[in-house]
């Protein structure tokens, strides 16, 4: 299903946000009309580690997480909230498959466009490619951030998810959280029931 027109000026909106690039509204829009969307449920998989998928995502509604195998358990590595671009850097760059497995927290709206289409709007608009490089940086400083913020002991990382990511706690399985903050659920209950 193609982007309504309400949805593609949210996805602009959100897209606005995200990064401190302003980029070509009418290339933007056109972009997005290559668009379709798709409807995840809770737990569903946008792309399962091992497959190669060169596509482009985003986040229109919703909640994502990116996982993987570490030995025997589940590790959340980070969570992607609307207005985040979604890929697999390994299939995009090297088509190799995904490292990470990328799922729904909470029904989840995704905005799909095909790797081809993503690669002619780079080489043919600069407006485009310097967004493109703004995003990457803007990913990059995301993924410092989290390790700066979710660092100490235990209940150190659960303060400062909690004060960081509060609307993450309220839509995302407690099972999953305690994956991220490293942490078995049922210490990340009893962490909960505390007075921060």
């Amino acid at each position: 299903m193609g982007l309504t027109t309400h949805d593609k000026d949210r996805m602009i909106q959100l897209l606005r946000l995200e990064c401190n690039h302003t980029f070509n509204e009418e290339v933007m829009a056109a972009f997005l009309d290559n668009g379709t969307v798709k409807e995840l449920e809770r737990g569903q998989a946008l792309i399962n580690a091992g497959d190669i998928n060169r596509d482009i995502y985003f986040i229109l509604d919703g909640i994502t997480r990116h996982w993987y195998w570490n030995g025997d358990r589940e590790k959340t590595a980070f969570f992607s909230q609307a207005g985040t671009l979604l890929i697999s850097y390994h299939s995009y760059y090297f088509n190799k498959g995904s490292f990470y497995s990328i799922e729904a927290c909470c029904p989840t709206r995704i905005v799909c466009i095909r790797k081809d289409i993503f690669d002619r709007f780079i080489a043919g608009h600069h407006d485009f490619s310097n967004w493109c490089l703004s995003m990457a940086q803007c990913q990059i400083f995301f993924f410092e951030m989290k390790n700066r913020i979710i660092s100490g002991t235990a209940k150190e990382r659960y303060i400062s998810f909690f004060k960081n990511r509060p609307e993450i706690l309220n839509q995302v399985q407690l099972k999953v959280i305690a994956s991220y903050l490293d942490v078995t659920p049922q210490y990340l209950s009893k962490l909960r029931k505390m007075k921060l």
